[in-house]
C-alpha cells in the first residue's frame, strides 16, 4: 500500500506541475487510444476498454478516460481510479413546511381469488389475474408481503400473486387498513388444520391484502406504480434449488425485471477472464464455491455480474438480454436517455450526493459496479448492464448510470468484463 500510494502521489505532484507550467497541453488533439497523446501530463483513451494492458511496460503512467472522465493510475496491483472531482458542498437550508394535502379515496377492491373443489380432493385457488394455485388436504399456505403492493400467496410449493386496488385511502381509515394487514401477516390463509374451504373465505383475506397494499402504496413512488393492476408482480426462476422469485415491471410496452439476474451456475475467481467462455462472479468474492458467494451481501443486493458470453444465455426461458435499441426504447419511454437515469435508479443505497433518484416505474436500478478483468470497481457510485448487441469480437454495447449524473449512458466495453444483467421478457 505504502508503495501504490508512492507512486499516486508522484502521478499527481507531475500532473499538477504540468498542468501549471504550460498551457500547450490543453489544447493537444485527443484522437488517440494508444496512450501517445498528452493531456495536462496524462495519457489520453477514449474508453476504458481502450487502455492499454496495465503491466510492467506501462507501471507508473497516468492515463485519462474520456468517456468515464477519471484519470487512471497503473500501479503493481493494476489500474487504480484517482477522483479528483472534490467533496460534495453542504446541504442547502430546508425550506418552509408546506400544507397538507386533501385526503384520498378509499382505495378499490383488489384482485379477489375464488376456490374450486377438485374430484380428487384438492382445491384450487382461482384468481381475478389468471393466476392459480392447486392445495391438497391438510397443506397450509402462506402469504409473503412483496414491498410493492402486492402479496403472494404460496400454497403446496405454487405461488399466486394479488394485487392491491387502484386508488388512494383517505387519512381517517388508515387504522382500519393497518389492523387488515396485521390480520393477514399474522395467519396465513389456510392451516394444516383446516385447508382452504370456502371461497368467501378467500375472497375475504384477498380484501384485507388489497387495503393493506394500498396503504403501503402511498408512501412510496414504486409502490404508486405498481397500484396500477398489471404494472408490476413476480415471477419464479426454478433453475436454482430453492427456486429464486423475482420482481418485474412493464414499462410502457415492455416487461422488464425489477432487480438484477442472480443466476448463478457456477463463480470463478477474480484472475479467471474470459471473452468468449462464459464467467460468473459476485461483486468482491474472489474464490469459487458457490455457496460461499451466494452467502455474500452483495449477492443478495447486487446479484451477479457475468461476463458478455454468459450475459446473454444467462436470462431463464421467456426473457432475454436486451439489445441497444431495446434499452434505448426505454430510455425514450422515460424521457430520454438525459434523464433516464434521474426516473429508474432506486431511491436507496447510492451514494450520497448525487441527483435526486425517482424510481417513478418501479425499476429500481442499483449501483452493482463491474469486473474489470482481475478486480471490482465503483459499486455505491455505478451500475453497469449488458445489451446484447455486439461491436467487435472484443468489444460490446452496455448502459451504465452514475451515482451524480441524470442520463443512462451508452457504454462500450470489452467481453471480459463482468456486468449486471436485467432480463426483458420475450
Amino acid at each position: 500500500m505504502f508503495s501504490l500510494r508512492f507512486h499516486l502521489i508522484l502521478a499527481l505532484v507531475a500532473l499538477t506541475l504540468v498542468a501549471c507550467g504550460s498551457s500547450d497541453n490543453s489544447t493537444t488533439s485527443q484522437n488517440s487510444d494508444d496512450g501517445s497523446v498528452q493531456l495536462y501530463g496524462a495519457k489520453v483513451a477514449t474508453s476504458a476498454s481502450n487502455l492499454p494492458t496495465c503491466d510492467s511496460t506501462q507501471v507508473g503512467q497516468l492515463f485519462y478516460v474520456l468517456a468515464d472522465e477519471e484519470f487512471q493510475f497503473c500501479s503493481s496491483e493494476g489500474y487504480q481510479s484517482i477522483d479528483l472531482r472534490g467533496s460534495t458542498g453542504a446541504n442547502g437550508a430546508d425550506g418552509e413546511n408546506g400544507t397538507n394535502g386533501t385526503n384520498g379515496t378509499n382505495g378499490a377492491d383488489g384482485s379477489s381469488c375464488s376456490v374450486i373443489e377438485n374430484a380428487n380432493g384438492s382445491k384450487t385457488i382461482l384468481c381475478e389475474d389468471g393466476t392459480t394455485a392447486t392445495v391438497n388436504d391438510g397443506a397450509s399456505c402462506t402469504v409473503a408481503d412483496n414491498g410493492d403492493g402486492s402479496y403472494d400467496l404460496t400454497c403446496s410449493g405454487t405461488t399466486v400473486t394479488v394485487r392491491d386496488g387502484q386508488d388512494g385511502i383517505s387519512e381517517s381509515s388508515s387504522s382500519a387498513v393497518s389492523s387488515s394487514s396485521s390480520a393477514m401477516s399474522s395467519s396465513s390463509v389456510a392451516s394444516s388444520s383446516s385447508s382452504v374451504a370456502s371461497s368467501s373465505a378467500v375472497s375475504s383475506s384477498s380484501s384485507a391484502m388489497s387495503s393493506s397494499s394500498v396503504a403501503s402504496s402511498s408512501s412510496s413512488s414504486i409502490g404508486a406504480w405498481c397500484n396500477t393492476t398489471g404494472n408490476c408482480g413476480t415471477f419464479t426462476d426454478t433453475r436454482e434449488t430453492p427456486a429464486k422469485v423475482y420482481k418485474w415491471t412493464k414499462i410502457g410496452t415492455q416487461t422488464w425485471m425489477a432487480e438484477n439476474l442472480a443466476y448463478l451456475p457456477s463463480v470463478n475467481d477474480a484472475t479467471d477472464n474470459s471473452t468468449t467462455v462464459a464467467k460468473y462472479y459476485v461483486y468482491d468474492y474472489d474464490g469459487t464455491v458457490v455457496a460461499e458467494a451466494k452467502a455474500s451481501s452483495n449477492y443478495t443486493k447486487y446479484g451477479v455480474l457475468y461476463n458478455w458470453t454468459a450475459a446473454k444465455v444467462a436470462c431463464p426461458t421467456g426473457w432475454h438480454l436486451p439489445s441497444s435499441a431495446e434499452w434505448a426504447t426505454l430510455e425514450t419511454y422515460v424521457g430520454g436517455a438525459g434523464t433516464a437515469g434521474t426516473k429508474l435508479k432506486s431511491v436507496s443505497d447510492w451514494t450520497t450526493g448525487g441527483d435526486t433518484e425517482t424510481d417513478a416505474y418501479g425499476f429500481s436500478a442499483l449501483p452493482g459496479g463491474r469486473y474489470g478483468g482481475s478486480g471490482f470497481y465503483g459499486a455505491l457510485d455505478n451500475g453497469y448492464w449488458w445489451s446484447a448487441s455486439g461491436n467487435d469480437a472484443t468489444i460490446a454495447y452496455g448502459r451504465y448510470m452514475y451515482f451524480n449524473g441524470a442520463p443512462v449512458y451508452s457504454y462500450d466495453n470489452n467481453k471480459l468484463s463482468g456486468f449486471s444483467v436485467r432480463c426483458l421478457q420475450d
